[in-house]
């Protein structure tokens, strides 16, 4: 088995690629968990992020064109973003970044992503605003309950 070392500042290294690292303690990511429960934790952000997504580009792209565009954009731009601010060697960390409740990795890049995205693909189809101003009390005691 052939595993790139590269470590250098901002790329991490593909040495825990394909959860190769099982029950593995490590001292910075993860002192009391195992790194494949740490995997897990950032994974629903990355999960969390694209639903974030999803809601600016509804009823503007169809579902497997949905589905590759995350896939895509989660290794292209969520990724190198999480490592950045989170990891031992993320220039952003090294420069001061607090990410305080996810804000930068997964606010910030969902919110501009969507934005951009529903801006690519223009105004939603089929969408017909409402005819006149509709009033709801029960719905709106229940949103408010819930």
């Amino acid at each position: 088995m052939i595993v790139a070392t590269y470590d250098g500042a901002g790329f991490g290294s593909f040495g825990d690629s394909a959860l190769r690292f099982e029950q593995r303690l490590d001292d910075f990511y993860s002192l009391t968990h195992p790194l494949l429960t740490y995997a897990a934790y950032q994974g629903t952000f990355a999960i969390i992020t694209s639903a974030l997504i999803s809601g600016a580009i509804v009823g503007r792209m169809k579902v497997i064109p949905y589905m590759i565009f995350i896939a895509i954009w989660t290794t292209v731009c969520y990724n190198p973003l999480a490592h950045w601010v989170w990891g031992d060697n993320g220039w952003l960390k090294h420069l001061g970044t607090l990410d305080f409740a996810d804000g930068s990795v997964v606010h910030i890049s969902s919110g501009v992503s969507g934005f951009v995205a529903s801006s690519i693909l223009g105004k939603r189809i089929d969408y017909k605003p409402p005819a006149s101003n509709v009033h709801n009390i029960p719905f709106t005691v229940l949103a408010t309950c819930l």
